[in-house]
């Protein structure tokens, strides 16, 4: 019964979302949550008011979580992003040489371990986790555009579910 009111609640929110959108007015959402719609040339991002956005001069995002840097959106170069399909990731090792590409771009640690998640309708995420276990998960998400990703990413840890949900459930590429 919890898990299907907390699911009603994130499907409430996201529809009341989608309709306030058309502004960059606060707005509250049903579980009391102001949020701030920011929009760029690229991409439309709702913010929970406990979330600021800072551009930096090359055109990436920085988003921060009571003045502690959580995340951002970056954008990144890969030729026929659109064409990378998740679903062939186990299956043909020539995908799996362009996800471990992919992944080169967000990070040079190797003492990590990773996964791709997702699906071919929805798209896909990659769940990094240092071993240094003082270091945060981060997760990314993927949105492919011509030849380039725009990649979502948030620390795990330094966010509520619900921030979250309102970050990635939001975010919308735009002509």
């Amino acid at each position: 019964m919890k898990k299907k009111l907390c699911f009603l609640s994130i499907i409430s929110m996201m529809i009341i979302m989608v309709c306030c959108s058309c502004n960059n007015d606060k707005v509250e959402i049903d579980n009391g949550q102001n949020v701030t719609t920011l929009k760029s040339t690229s991409y439309q991002l709702t913010l929970p008011d406990t979330i600021t956005a800072k551009e930096e001069e090359n055109g990436d995002l920085t988003l921060f979580h009571n003045d502690n840097e959580i995340g951002g959106i970056i954008v990144i170069d890969y030729k026929d992003a659109e064409q990378l399909n998740i679903d062939d990731v186990s299956t043909d090792e020539k995908v799996n040489d362009k996800f471990e590409e992919l992944l080169s771009k967000v990070t040079v640690d190797k003492e990590i371990d990773y996964s791709f998640e997702g699906n071919s309708k929805t798209g896909f995420f990659l769940s990094i986790i240092p071993w240094d276990k003082s270091k945060p998960e981060t997760i990314h998400y993927f949105y492919p555009k011509g030849n380039v990703f725009y990649d979502l990413f948030l620390q795990k840890e330094s966010i509520t579910d619900i921030e979250e949900e309102i970050l990635h459930g939001s975010f919308t590429l735009t002509s």
